[in-house]
């Protein structure tokens, strides 16, 4: 019993066995274990980076144990042996999704969009390159509203020349959405250097990861955040009919194609059912995105 099974600091995410085939061959065991669970937003929703064929982690490390091979008469020994520690390792089971969202990882921010870890101006662990991806991993002292703004402003060039329009088109508004979601006040940073963030954030469709709908939501003062037109503003009381909203900071809330930016209170009528609220914690309800309200009173 190593390390990895007695008492050793790093979380077992998952295990492999590759059993021996032919008389040539090895049976290998395979331990990938992280050293930094608790300050993970991935593996917190019981998912992992490295779970796929090209996920990277800066915290994921792997370990390889291997049996002689098949032909060697203490083969079926040391197989036995490799196949118990295999069946005795406990580890939570996680979800086999891609992490395609925003999220802190250790002293790293994880940017998993397709072709921004192309940018040469953002410090990424590894940039991809014409046959190599990249580890999309930048430093949390690094991840800024310049930064927001350089990467919504990058045009991806392809192998053979032209623009990858995607990454315009799908990736970056999803990006933004993310942003204005999850850190609101860097967002409202980085619209202040570039205003067009706005119109390229409304381009984003609906976020589906983790979310239900509003009707789902049991009745009560629960703090949760607005996302109305994919800007941010505080809530303060859903009772089933109606959420008393409360501005305390100016926030660019659009109201029939008019902006309203002074102090002020209102009333929304949404309908539950069709209202997505997105949920990263069972007890959290961190945003809710309102698609057909209806004013009572301001």
């Amino acid at each position: 019993m190593d390390a990895l099974t007695s008492g050793y600091k790093m979380t077992i995410l998952y295990t492999q066995l590759f059993s021996a085939q032919k008389a040539n061959e090895k049976t290998s065991l395979k331990i990938v274990s992280c050293d930094n669970t608790e300050n993970c937003g991935a593996y917190k929703n019981s998912q992992c980076i490295s779970n796929s064929i090209f996920g990277y982690c800066p915290y994921v490390k792997a370990q390889f144990k291997q049996t002689r091979t098949k032909r060697c008469n203490c083969y079926r020994n040391e197989y036995s042996k490799l196949k118990e520690e295999y069946e005795g390792i406990k580890y939570k089971k996680l979800k086999s999704q891609l992490v395609n969202y925003l999220c802190e990882i250790g002293d790293y921010i994880y940017i998993p969009y397709s072709y921004a870890d192309m940018c040469a101006l953002i410090p990424f662990i590894q940039h991809s390159q014409l046959f190599s991806s990249g580890r999309p991993f930048i430093k949390k002292e690094d991840f800024t509203a310049k930064t927001i703004v350089e990467l919504t402003k990058f045009r991806p060039c392809a192998l053979f020349g032209g623009e990858i329009t995607q990454y315009q088109s799908k990736e970056v508004p999803k990006f933004l959405f993310h942003i204005s979601v999850f850190y609101p006040e860097l967002y409202k940073q980085a619209t202040n250097l570039d205003h067009t963030i706005i119109d390229k954030t409304l381009k984003c469709d609906k976020i589906e990861e983790l979310s239900c709908t509003l009707d789902k939501i049991p009745i009560g003062e629960i703090n949760f955040r607005l996302v109305y037109c994919d800007h941010t503003a505080e809530v303060n009381l859903w009772n089933g009919e109606t959420i008393d909203i409360s501005f305390n900071h100016y926030c660019p809330i659009i109201f029939f194609n008019n902006v309203k930016e002074s102090l002020f209170r209102i009333i929304y009528k949404p309908l539950p059912e069709e209202t997505k609220v997105i949920v990263r914690d069972k007890n959290l309800i961190q945003s809710i995105i309102i698609a057909h309200p209806e004013v009572i009173s301001s």
